[in-house]
């Protein structure tokens, strides 16, 4: 491990260059940190760690699961006493749990604020047992709400809002939540059911099942009443056209 005149050595994962070089430039503002590498990719991550050792690794989690998984396995196996946070924008409750099953000392999502990211480094890298997580009150309530399809309760809930073409504002009010709480739910929505717009995820959800829809009246038609809602173009609609 580094010894940088008391200050904690940290390298920085993750493939966009503005965000690294944005987070390096945070955390140089606290007196006590040394930002020792930034990597872009993992094999330059790992090339970082075998030559530093870094004391505390921040680590892009942007990925599917199963390459979170791999990229932390390969970090831990490079520099074992590392500790190791992981920041993401994904709220889904099933993608938080497997993350904390990986061998890994924090989870924040990427709109923390500085002093929590601080408060979180300093956690861990004073107490290698400790685990530093922050999710939203609300993916800790669908984390013990059972499973039904590939959709939580309120996943569900958030997409027939959707399928009345209410805006994310409209569904937060209806909701009680913030807004950004809504689009995190749409985020997790798209990526459960591989849709690429909220017409796609009302098609492809009410042809499962999953939502009720409205009857007779193609989602795009629907959405796009929604003056303002900012609704992608699709020519898909709940159900095929009648013959002749």
């Amino acid at each position: 491990m580094w010894a940088l005149e008391n200050r904690i050595a940290i390298l920085l994962v993750d493939a966009r260059t503005l965000f690294r070089e944005a987070l390096a430039q945070v955390l140089l503002m606290e007196g006590d940190f040394a930002v020792v590498g930034e990597a872009g990719d993992l094999a330059t991550a790992l090339a970082i760690v075998l030559s530093v050792h870094p004391e505390v690794i921040l680590v892009d989690a942007e990925l599917p699961v199963d390459e979170v998984a791999d990229r932390v396995r390969r970090l831990r196996q490079a520099s074992p006493r590392s500790r190791i946070i992981l920041l993401s924008m994904n709220d889904n409750p099933r993608f938080v749990q497997h993350a904390l099953s990986l061998d890994i000392n924090g989870y924040l999502p990427k709109d923390t604020n500085r002093h929590e990211l601080a408060s979180a480094i300093r956690g861990v890298y004073g107490n290698e047992s400790k685990m530093v997580l922050s999710v939203s009150a609300d993916c800790l309530l669908s984390a013990g709400e059972p499973e039904d399809g590939p959709l939580s309760p309120r996943e569900r809930e958030v997409l027939e809002f959707v399928a009345q073409g209410l805006s994310n504002a409209q569904i937060a009010s209806r909701l009680s939540i913030v807004e950004g709480t809504v689009k995190r739910h749409l985020r997790n929505i798209f990526t459960k059911l591989g849709a690429q717009s909220r017409i796609d995820a009302v098609n492809k959800a009410t042809a499962a099942g999953l939502i009720s829809g409205t009857r007779g009246e193609p989602a795009e038609r629907r959405l796009g009443a929604a003056g303002g809602v900012g609704v992608a173009r699709s020519t898909s609609v709940l159900r095929p056209p009648r013959a002749g």
